[in-house]
Parts: C-alpha cells; structure tokens; sequence
C-alpha cells in the first residue's frame, strides 16, 4: 500500500500499519502452523517477504530516530 496523505491506523501511520506491523503479526500468527508442517512431512517451511525496486529509489531520513515509530506517527515530522 502506497498512500500520499498521512492518516493514522491502528494507532500507527496506515501505511506502516499495512505494510510492516501486519505483515509481521501474519508471519507470527503462522509460526505454529508451519512448524507443524515441518515436523510433520520432515520439511523446512520459509517465510518470504517481498518489496518492490521502489525501495530502492526512496529516501528514509526517518531511519536514523531514536523511536523510528515515533518518528513515523508524528504528522508533523514524517515524510510522507
């Protein structure tokens, strides 16, 4: 999710909501159902995370806050 207005979600900016805090809490919410399935036909499962070349075209001046969130939820500061 890409969005050019700041607007909150779940307590944090939507798009890191979306993005970062969601797609983590579904690769936690399917640990156990992929450690069963690794016991149980003797595999290894992955978890992949994907991301677009964007990435690599953007800047991030926020990464270097002491409280990256903080810094990110705050309208005022953010660089959205």
């Amino acid at each position: 999710m890409a969005s050019p207005m700041f607007r909150m979600a779940e307590k944090d900016e939507a798009t890191i909501t979306v993005n970062v805090i969601n797609t983590f809490l579904l690769a936690f919410l399917l640990a156990p159902k992929l450690k069963e399935t690794a016991e149980r036909h003797r595999t290894r499962p992955h978890i992949s995370f994907v991301g677009s070349e964007i990435m690599f075209q953007t800047s991030f001046p926020e990464a270097d806050a002491p409280y990256l969130l903080d810094e990110l939820n705050d309208k005022n500061r953010a660089q959205i």
